[in-house]
């Protein structure tokens, strides 16, 4: 997934979780947990304890929000940082068959 494919709605807590949305931010936080040395999120199009925590620890660490938030909208900060990220790496995502706890 290039950078060139764009968010189409909300995916988080309280978000539209389009599955294809959920499958697009999951891949993106995988690239930046991949260069933080992190265990990449199962890429699954669902929206779970684990996609949340993620989008929480990005918020908080990479935007250095005091009280990061849960969920990231098209035109966020947060969606425009990770678009950013290296596209010339996706990690391996664990097994896409993964139910999130």
């Amino acid at each position: 997934m290039g950078n060139a494919v764009m968010l189409q709605s909300s995916v988080g807590n309280g978000g539209a979780n389009r599955p294809d949305d959920v499958r697009l931010v999951q891949t993106w936080l995988n690239r930046w947990r991949f260069l933080d040395g992190r265990r990449p999120l199962p890429v699954n199009g669902r929206c779970g304890a684990a996609t949340l925590a993620a989008i929480r620890k990005f918020e908080g660490e990479a935007l250095g929000r005091k009280y990061p938030g849960d969920r990231l909208t098209p035109d966020g900060a947060a969606v425009r940082l990770l678009k950013s990220m290296p596209a010339w790496f996706d990690p391996e995502p664990q097994n896409e068959a993964a139910v999130e706890h």
